[in-house]
């Protein structure tokens, strides 16, 4: 929607309250995006696609919102909604493995040597 490729302090500049109830409840709709539920589908539906893939690995560059709605789904727990203060930090690498029947995480925000 017209809030890509924004940054945040601007978007609260140009839309006020308005903005920050979105952005709490996770609904960009109302700027041309998508809401929590639709953004959750998406990422449902690339799953599969991967599911599909016949590459045996993929590598995935994506922001945060991605891994941790693909950590909700594999786990199962809600994390973006029940723990607020989850947070995936940036450069660290997520390793999803698929058997055949379901998700796991094999890694988890592994940052090798940075400090």
């Amino acid at each position: 929607g017209c809030l890509a490729g924004k940054l945040a302090k601007d978007c609260e500049e140009k839309y006020g309250t308005s903005y920050l109830v979105n952005k709490s409840l996770l609904d960009f709709s109302d700027y041309g995006g998508e809401d929590h539920q639709q953004f959750r589908e998406r990422i449902c539906e690339f799953l599969k696609i991967l599911e599909a893939s016949p590459y045996e690995n993929v590598a995935v560059f994506c922001h945060g919102g991605v891994i941790r709605t693909m950590i909700d789904i594999v786990t199962g727990v809600d994390i973006v909604n029940k723990f607020t203060s989850f947070k995936c930090t940036n450069c660290g690498v997520y390793i999803f493995e698929y058997d055949g029947k379901r998700w796991c995480i094999d890694t988890w925000n592994y940052r090798g040597d940075i400090q």
